[in-house]
């Protein structure tokens, strides 16, 4: 039954003495809820959405805590599509079709009474800084709280004020863009919006400039975008607004130089079609810096703390025979300890075996021991630092599964046979992918490939699994439906995470408006291990759940110059004569561990040439340089260094305009230059040559 058939079917004055005793301190608004379900009984259901409304109880986690209906998610979409999710009612929820009308009227009029309510709801909430600001907006706020939400409105506004416009919705992983992608599918379809159907490599073929050019609204990775306008800079001139999700990825990583440098060439073109951008990200402690990156001020931020459920943090500690649970709340009226909340039991003896076995006995058992009785309040997250380790623990967490307990069961068969062949046709029949799936425990890390990874995430979007298991590669970006995240540790691949890296994955952890809370905890094994050591670890992660800690984001391009003016004082070398070492490309001969700056100065002069171009194709003047590097322009490639850095700014743009003009000596013919832009090949890996 959808939502529209079970109002179709219940009156509101059959509901009201429900919806009293429920918010009996909003009777006021009696007649505002009338006037909304009478919206809703002569609302349309959207067609060809598909979406579900569960209806489960809450609470009831901790001592004297009542337990509560809860039905969602419905603030997810428009109320046409809520109409047409279809109800699902948990096995032990025993309540008349009637109160789950007025539980689906109390949520969907969260927001608004009305749609138009609802709408100007979010216009006050937001609309100042986000949608009616012409220099564009920086949105720092937790995850589940509306993130992609205001990328839509934001869309839509700029469609509706420039109907011709294109706008570059830019995802930092393919699966994220592929999520992305869905979702705008589903909002968009029904408004004569399209969407891209490509988001990832770095090839462009005629076929996707032909979708480019049918296409409202482009998904892409950065390397897809790159590849888009590097190839066609006519689509270019057409980019009214740039949305880049996860924006705080910047760093000294090659990918993340890579894509600063691509923003900076995005910065030029948009800023010259009176176009703007959208950053959003829900960690981002220095908001304000990338404002004034990309907006030309510090004031274009909106910062929101809220979130539609609470977090509860903690550490859950193994002592080899049972696990504390150590609760962080600042909720005095809550229990900050949960001890012994598994105990290890003795397992019965196998023939011959004369060593008396536990479980859980080790940090990984104990961990699978506390995800699968986690499980009854929402689907747990475990987080795990290498690939190996996924399969490892899920071993565990089979092994916590009793006989006795139903089978799981998929809600939607199609994707679940779409995986299931994927993957036998790409891992063969015994694959623990499925095996594992089958029970579900969801596995991913990166060893998975496309075909698999693709409608394995899909399943976990539609399903409600007993446990995911995976490496960060799912927990960046991705929307997951979890109710806890578990931290086995906080090490990736034998270095630690950043705290950025923490807060990104444990906010997942919260089913928007379905969990009052979502619970946070980080692994802690105290076994064979001294005072000292325990003590040191504790503070450790005390540091990890302590938000003021989250690292700012920080330019790579400046970390680089930063090594570069540091290699200069440590070798007794004047910045100039540095500065003709990196034009004549010869840094490695002041140091050979140079040769990785080397290359990444190399993608920087992909960007410089690209610029270069853009400002100046029939010559070989530089006199751009003058402007673009100044603080006032605010080219942030550079000049995030502030003022007390800039004469290193003035100094570099000088040697490179007037001693060593580097980027026409690359090639003196225009069309030549064009050619290299286009091929996003590294300047040091061309053969051109060599110019007078």
């Amino acid at each position: 039954m959808t939502l529209k058939e079970l109002l179709t079917q219940v009156g509101f004055d059959e509901l009201l003495p429900h919806l009293k005793r429920h918010e009996p301190e909003h009777l006021d608004n009696l007649y505002a809820f009338r006037e909304a379900y009478d919206i809703l009984r002569n609302m349309e259901p959207a067609n060809n959405f598909e979406g579900k409304i569960f209806v489960e109880w809450h609470g009831g986690e901790w001592e004297d805590e009542e337990k509560w209906i809860g039905v969602g998610p419905m603030h997810d979409c428009t109320w046409e599509e809520d109409l047409a999710k279809e109800i699902v009612v948990a096995d032990d929820v025993h309540i008349s079709k009637i109160e789950i009308a007025m539980h689906c009227l109390w949520e969907i009029t969260y927001w608004g009474f009305s749609p138009d309510e609802r709408e100007e709801t979010w216009q006050r909430k937001f609309g100042p800084k986000v949608l009616n600001n012409k220099q564009g907006s920086i949105v720092s706020i937790p995850t589940s709280s509306g993130k992609t939400r205001i990328g839509e409105i934001a869309i839509l506004n700029c469609l509706l004020n420039e109907p011709k416009a294109k706008i570059l919705f830019i995802a930092p992983y393919r699966s994220l863009a592929y999520e992305i992608e869905n979702s705008f599918d589903e909002i968009f379809s029904n408004l004569d919006v399209s969407v891209s159907h490509l988001y990832g490599g770095s090839l462009f073929s005629k076929l996707d400039e032909r979708i480019i050019d049918e296409s409202s609204v482009i998904v892409a990775t950065p390397e897809k975008a790159k590849a888009l306008f590097r190839s066609n800079e006519d689509i270019l001139s057409c980019i009214k607004l740039v949305i880049i999700d996860e924006g705080h990825l910047l760093g000294t990583d090659k990918r993340l130089i890579v894509n600063e440098m691509f923003y900076e060439e995005l910065k030029y073109h948009v800023k010259a079609n009176g176009g703007r951008f959208l950053l959003l990200s829900a960690v981002l402690p220095n908001a304000e810096d990338l404002s004034e990156w990309l907006t030309d001020s510090t004031d274009n931020v909106y910062k929101e703390n809220w979130r539609p459920s609470d977090e509860r943090i903690g550490i859950m500690e193994w002592n080899g025979v049972s696990v504390n649970l150590n609760w962080k709340s600042t909720d005095a009226e809550r229990n900050s300890f949960n001890p012994n909340f598994i105990m290890r039991q003795k397992l019965p003896k196998k023939p011959k075996e004369r060593i008396m076995h536990y479980f859980p006995e080790n940090k990984n058992q104990a961990i699978a021991s506390t995800a699968y009785k986690l499980r009854k309040f929402g689907p747990v997250l475990i987080f795990v630092g290498i690939k190996k380790s996924v399969f490892a623990i899920a071993r565990e967490y089979e092994k916590c599964i009793q006989p006795e307990e139903q089978k799981f069961r998929f809600r939607n068969k199609a994707n679940w046979r779409a995986f299931k062949l994927a993957c036998i046709e790409s891992y063969g029949e015994d694959t623990e992918w499925v095996k594992f799936a089958k029970q579900g425990i969801f596995c991913h890390n990166a060893d998975l490939i496309s075909d698999v990874r693709i409608p394995l995430e899909r399943l976990m979007r539609s399903e409600k699994p007993r446990v995911i298991i995976a490496t960060s590669t799912l927990g960046q970006g991705v929307n997951l439906g979890v109710s806890t995240v578990i931290f086995s540790t906080l090490y990736q691949s034998g270095n630690p995470i950043t705290k950025r890296d923490f807060w990104n994955i444990a906010g997942r952890a919260g089913r928007a408006f379905v969990d009052h809370e979502g619970k946070i905890l980080v692994a802690h094994d105290i076994t064979k291990k001294d005072e000292n050591k325990i003590n040191w670890e504790r503070k450790m992660i005390s540091a990890y759940l302590n938000k003021s800690n989250i690292d700012r984001a920080e330019s790579g391009c400046l970390e680089l110059i930063r090594t570069l003016k540091t290699v200069a004082q440590l070798n007794g070398i004047a910045f100039d004569n540095l500065i003709n070492l990196l034009a004549e490309n010869r840094i490695n001969e002041i140091d050979e561990s140079l040769d990785e700056v080397n290359d990444l100065l190399d993608l920087i002069d992909d960007g410089l040439l690209s610029l270069h171009n853009s400002n100046n194709f029939e010559g070989n003047t530089l006199e751009w340089i003058d402007s673009y590097f100044t603080l006032k322009s605010a080219t942030k490639l550079f000049s995030v260094l502030l003022a007390s850095k800039r004469p290193l700014i003035t100094e570099l743009a000088d040697k490179l305009r007037l001693k060593y003009p580097l980027l026409p000596t690359i090639s003196p013919c225009p069309t030549m230059r064009l050619e290299a832009i286009r091929s996003i090949i590294p300047i040091s890996c061309r053969r051109y040559p060599k110019s007078v």
